[in-house]
């Protein structure tokens, strides 16, 4: 397998190793919680616009934060209109599709110039330890692919959109940027995401995993540190050893508001998380 090569297609957010499609690390991370909380919040937002405060009075009688759906909505539902109801909600969910598009396409906008500069530069800078690290541009005839996988015999350095596979071909994912140093022969590995989300990363959530992680907030600061996690585990299964993992939250698009979050290494959790994808 070291002279073929894992592809990524944007589109639908594929990877594929020849005519095999491999799961990607969203895929098995986003089996271990609830993703139906937009759902929750179009359907509320919604019934607050057709309802104002009579809704709001029935919402806030269950004294808690998030009701169960089918206790908060179905009273409510019945009495309005079904063609009323689908009207409001279909200004909802273009109001919030707007809102991500134009999310996503300022985000890669910022990473595509953080990218260019980068290799203008001929490096990166570390942000756990303040170094340069030589950085080369891997060109693809595809949105991405991996430089090889031979992954221990890339030289130390940052790599950007560094598309890593398991070995077994069971889970692929791309890291914004992955900075390897050898010391005393050991391989490490710094992962450093980049978020442009419009708010900070929220470290609470209202819900949370699934069983056996249910002790964790599904919060976006928690999803962040599994996918984060789950490249830096990918890699040790090769031989690396995850040093410093994080990710950088730029506010408004501004290079220079960076603020980095360090993330703990996850070992169990993410041991958990592949070991369960492997039985589905």
């Amino acid at each position: 397998m070291k002279n073929d090569k894992v592809v990524f297609f944007k589109d639908d957010h594929s990877y594929w190793l020849g005519d095999q499609q491999i799961p990607s690390v969203g895929k098995f991370t986003g089996r271990f919680y609830d993703s139906f909380e937009d759902s929750f919040w179009k359907t509320h937002i919604t019934l607050k616009r057709i309802l104002g405060e009579e809704y709001m009075d029935h919402y806030r009688s269950f004294k808690k934060f998030q009701p169960d759906a089918i206790d908060l909505f179905e009273p409510i539902l019945r009495d309005i209109s079904p063609i009323e109801f689908h009207k409001v909600k279909k200004v909802v969910d273009d109001e919030w599709t707007k809102k991500r598009n134009k999310a996503n396409f300022n985000g890669t906008k910022f990473h595509n110039l953080k990218e260019e500069k980068a290799y203008l530069d001929g490096f990166l800078i570390n942000p756990f330890d303040g170094k340069k690290y030589p950085v080369t541009r891997h060109e693809s005839e595809f949105d991405n692919e991996t430089i090889t996988l031979d992954f221990m015999s890339l030289p130390d350095g940052g790599y950007l959109e560094m598309l890593v596979v398991a070995p077994d071909f069971s889970v692929a994912g791309q890291s914004d940027e992955v900075y390897i140093e050898t010391i005393d022969g050991v391989r490490y590995i710094d992962i450093n995401d980049t978020k442009t989300n419009e708010k900070k990363p929220a470290k609470s959530s209202l819900s949370y995993y699934l069983p056996p992680l249910d002790y964790m907030y599904a919060s976006t600061h928690n999803k962040y540190a599994i996918q984060i996690n789950s490249y830096a585990h990918i890699l040790s299964l090769y031989g690396f050893v995850p040093r410093n993992l994080g990710y950088t939250h730029y506010k408004k698009y501004d290079e220079n508001s960076g603020v980095l979050q360090v993330l703990p290494v996850m070992k169990k959790e993410i041991e958990i998380i592949f070991d369960k994808n492997l039985h589905f």
